[in-house]
């Protein structure tokens, strides 16, 4: 069943059909879905490149692994296991506020 039932046919300028697809495009939207979000009041935002994932991949594993060396270090009664632990919280802290720089949820205007 279909959510939307009304139909809208707008005439652009080639240069505002252009802008459209453009902006679309960089927010990884159809131009019917990146129309929706201005409408609705939000601002869309340009999604980062393939390579941003890519990275905030790896050094989510890197955190990963660094917690479990510290979960390791407190069963061995290793003096430095807070401070692996430590490192791992900052580390995944830092993706998480790579998260918000790099895909900020367009804020209403």
């Amino acid at each position: 069943m279909r959510r939307r039932n009304n139909l809208l046919q707008l005439w652009l300028s080639d240069e505002e059909m252009q802008t459209l697809r453009n902006n679309s495009e960089q927010t990884g939207k159809t131009m019917s879905a990146y129309v929706r979000c201005v409408l609705d009041g939000f601002r869309p935002v340009a999604t980062p490149p393939l390579d941003y994932f890519n990275l905030l991949r790896e050094v989510r594993r890197v955190g990963y692994n660094i917690r479990q060396i510290a979960q390791r270090a407190y069963t061995l009664n290793m003096i430095d296991a807070p401070q692996y632990d430590e490192n791992a919280k900052r580390i995944l802290n830092l993706c998480d506020d790579l998260t918000m720089i790099c895909l900020p949820r367009g804020d209403k205007h």
